[in-house]
């Protein structure tokens, strides 16, 4: 089984693997007419540190690794049916690389080759035929930058490569051309950081640049920085939850030393208030946060004791509702949270007995519903968790059998479906 325990080095993730070792006495064949996963094995192989996305009504998996980088293209409108668009695409082979639709195109921005960073941009329309827009963009290599984008423009914003962290600002219209905004941005040269748009300006916070970072910065074109504040109220940190909430800006937990648990607003980036220095949740990592029913809820993850399965939500950051001490799935962390249907969804993860395939649901955050005790899927993490075509789709992931390519969706959590049969299309 693997779990995920936090890293002095705030660029990475560790994961703790445990070996789990089963006897079964019998197997039974699976009727054909019961609902099973949308395909057991599908025709790429099993991988992780992949890209999964939708483009053009169609679910994407691009590159990744197994025991080596790979640079494979694979498509499908159903999750069925999967079509390889090419074996071998122009980009060399790759993980850890950002991609995303834009100009209505997909994208494939840097990433690392056996372990060297990667600064290559590249396009492709149909994932079939791809574009190098620029085979060295005149931005170092580097991994685990910021890429957002801003007033239509890509942006990559600082990151770690050879010559170790950075502070420079890119744009580009186009994936083509690259405008160096600025080579050394007024914030220090970090990783770690959060960047998000907000209030129409570019916004830097936190980080680790050699120790932990608490300033705020912003933009208004990524050029011009300003200092909000070089020190906020909040302790320096990183891997740390920021988002956007009725119009604020937010901090939420994290990890600087410790965990934390309080939370933070500003309307405008440069006074910032504490509601509330320390919440009723305990001070965690790896949880879970988003914004549901004009509420921002905060879902398990792990703390000094371990996994968590509380709940929490606020309408306002100040007064936060304990929906449940011990919700009715265990306690986990590395699970997958989302909406769908108008409710929210836990969906498998790690705990105290191993990897985890339960599906849990809940309109309210309150009254929970095992929607399935034990899904067709085999316990996992490091999954994909996402709602596309109205389903609900697992992809691939890990657990003590090793690196899985099996796709499943459901359209009520319930029944899992996998096609035993399906096409393998080669172009």
């Amino acid at each position: 089984s693997l779990g995920i325990v936090a890293s002095s080095d705030p660029g990475e993730i560790r994961l703790r693997c445990a070996l789990q070792i089963w006897k079964a006495d019998r197997i039974l064949d699976a009727d054909p007419d019961l609902p099973l996963r949308e395909t057991a094995n599908a025709p790429f192989i099993g991988r992780y540190y992949h890209q999964t996305l939708s483009f053009n009504n169609k679910l994407w998996v691009i590159g990744g690794n197994i025991s080596n980088t790979m640079n494979d293209v694979w498509s499908s409108s159903d999750g069925v049916n999967w079509t390889q668009e090419t074996a071998n695409a122009a980009f060399s082979a790759r993980d850890n690389h950002q991609v995303l639709s834009f100009d209505s195109k997909l994208w494939v921005i840097g990433g690392l080759n056996l372990g060297i960073p990667k600064n290559d941009v590249w396009s492709s329309g149909d994932g079939v035929t791809w574009t190098e827009a620029t085979p060295n963009t005149l931005f170092t290599a580097r991994d685990k930058h910021q890429a957002l984008s801003f007033n239509n423009k890509f942006w990559v914003i600082g990151g770690i490569g050879e010559m170790g962290y950075k502070n420079d600002v890119w744009s580009s219209s186009d994936g083509v051309t690259w405008t160096l905004e600025i080579l050394h941005a007024a914030f220090s040269a970090r990783v770690g950081h959060q960047a998000l748009s907000f209030n129409n300006k570019l916004w830097v916070i936190g980080g680790f640049d050699g120790s932990s970072k608490n300033d705020v910065w912003s933009s208004s074109n990524g050029v011009t920085w300003t200092r909000e504040i070089a020190s906020a109220p909040f302790s320096a940190r990183y891997g740390h939850q920021a988002l956007s909430f009725n119009n604020k800006l937010w901090v939420i937990g994290g990890y600087g030393g410790s965990y934390k648990n309080d939370v933070w607003s500003s309307s405008d980036g440069v006074t910032w208030a504490e509601e509330t220095p320390t919440a009723p949740f305990t001070a965690r990592y790896a949880h879970q946060a988003l914004s549901f029913n004009n509420k921002i809820w905060v879902i398990g993850g792990y703390d000094a004791s371990g996994a968590k399965n509380d709940i929490w939500s606020s309408s306002d950051g100040v007064t936060w509702t304990e929906e449940v001490a011990a919700a009715a799935f265990s306690a986990r962390y590395g699970h997958q949270a989302l909406i769908f249907n108008n409710e929210l969804w836990v969906i498998g993860g790690y705990g105290a007995t191993g990897d985890k395939n339960d599906v849990w649901s809940s309109s309210d955050g309150v009254t929970w519903t095992e929607v399935s005790a034990n899904a067709a899927f085999s316990g996992r993490v490091g999954h994909e968790a996402l709602s596309f075509n109205n389903k609900l789709w697992v992809i691939g992931g890990q657990n003590w059998m090793g690196y899985k390519n099996d796709i499943w969706s459901s359209s009520d959590g319930i029944d899992w479906f996998q096609k035993k049969k399906f096409t393998f299309i080669f172009e």
